[in-house]
Parts: structure tokens; sequence; C-alpha cells
């Protein structure tokens, strides 16, 4: 079992324990958010998701603002750093018409601190 601790780029830290049945679990605290959603930053904020390998996802939720969180990325040899993409999902009644802003792609880097 590995548990390790990263911050991005933007300060975002994220806390991960690779359990052995290729689950994940652990912690998301952004510092970052949208204008409309910014009582989120600091939060911290329970995560589950997978892994195999040096290839991992995981999402978040974010109910309060209506959206969530999702990532895929891969950690190098030695599990020091993660390289991510992450899709944030929001809330849509027209998602490809009015609302097509719902969807944001991010890429991210995170290196550990532990």
């Amino acid at each position: 079992m590995l548990s390790k601790t990263f911050k991005n780029q933007r300060d975002s830290i994220l806390e991960l324990t690779l359990l052995p049945n290729n689950q994940l679990e652990g912690y998301f605290t952004t510092a970052v958010a949208s204008k409309e959603c910014q009582q989120i930053i600091g939060q911290r904020k329970p995560i589950t998701g997978l892994w195999t390998g040096n290839a991992l996802t995981f999402s978040v939720v974010y109910e309060q603002c209506g959206s969530i969180y999702s990532v895929v990325g891969n950690f190098d040899q030695e599990k020091n750093h993660i390289d991510v993409i992450g899709l944030i999902n929001h809330q849509s009644d027209d998602a490809t018409g009015k609302d097509c802003g719902s969807r944001y792609i991010t890429h991210d880097s995170y290196n550990s601190i532990n």
C-alpha cells in the first residue's frame, strides 16, 4: 500500500492511498475554482478511484456547485510525479447548445511533497 501527498502547479493538494485491490482513495483540496463556485477553494473532498501499473483515475463531486471533476493520469516510475488530464463537468439543461461551456478540460502536473 502506498500513501503520498502531491501538489500541482496551482497549489491544489492530492492525497492518495493506493490499495492492493487496484482501488484508490484519498482527498483532493482545490486551490482554484470558477467565479461562480469560489466556496469550494480549500475544501478537502474525498475521492475514490482506480489504479493499475502507473495509470490512475478518480473523481471528485462538488455537489454545492453541481459539478464533478474526473481525472485520468500516469505516475512516473518512482511514483513521485503524476501527469493528469481532468474533465470538469457542470450540470446543464442544454450541454450542446446554450450551455456548451458546461465542460472544461484541464491539464495538471503533481509533484510529491512527502
